[in-house]
């Protein structure tokens, strides 16, 4: 998940906002099915990281990128977060 997340705050910076925002959204499904919480620090990260997504894209738009992520199957997210890695277009 950490790793993931990484992906999400490197999206952020190339701009891609709505992939990061979908990518948080598969993080927090991973950190709900294997009860995992984050750490304060990071939880600040995260929220600070949201907010900048929301900003970007408008509130709506980002909760619509995050709750898709949120929905999709962990394998299709780890999927996608390597092919941003390759292909690293907003």
């Amino acid at each position: 998940m950490l790793c993931l997340e990484a992906v999400a705050l490197l999206l952020i910076r190339n701009g891609s906002h709505a992939k990061a925002a979908h990518l948080f959204g598969a993080t927090d499904a991973l950190r709900q099915a294997i009860a995992t919480p984050r750490t304060h620090d990071s939880g600040e990260q995260y929220r600070a990281s949201l907010a900048t997504c929301g900003d970007a894209l408008g509130e709506a738009a980002a909760a619509t990128a995050f709750a898709a992520g949120l929905a999709s199957a962990s394998e299709q997210a780890i999927a996608d977060a390597f092919a941003w890695i390759d292909h690293p277009v907003a």
